[in-house]
């Protein structure tokens, strides 16, 4: 079962570990927990899976952050968080590293279409019909 809540202090060292993990963090930028914590504008939510955490979401403004343990991607975790965020906004954005072809496609099937590629990131948008 899949589950979404809010990102509470006793989440830090979890989104810490995320946020640096050896296989996520080419497509991250290190962070410490302060800064994770900082900008308290931004709605920040823990996925789960059954009793696991296993993601975090963050939408600040209209831009998603959006980061799932490597093994458990592929399992609907993403699409849920994603149509969680669609039901109360007209607008999304995604920053993607341009070679992040994993992401990219997982955007695309979302309903995300490409808004501006520069030589390092691709903007993706998603509008509410």
């Amino acid at each position: 079962m899949i589950a979404i809540r809010k990102f509470s202090m006793l989440d830090a060292k979890f989104a810490y570990k995320l946020i640096n993990h050896p296989k996520l963090k080419r497509w991250t930028r290190k962070r410490s927990i302060s800064q994770i914590l900082e900008d308290l504008s931004s709605q920040n939510y823990i996925l789960k899976y059954g009793n696991n955490r296993v993601g975090m979401l963050r939408l600040y403004k209209n831009e998603i952050s959006l980061l799932i343990l490597p093994q458990y991607q592929n399992r609907g975790i993403g699409t849920v968080a994603i149509n969680f965020l669609k039901k109360n906004n007209n607008v999304l954005e995604a920053t993607i590293d341009r070679y992040n072809e994993k992401s990219i496609r997982f955007f695309e099937k979302q309903g995300f279409r490409i808004k501006q590629v520069t030589w390092i990131e691709q903007e993706m948008i998603w509008k509410k019909h």
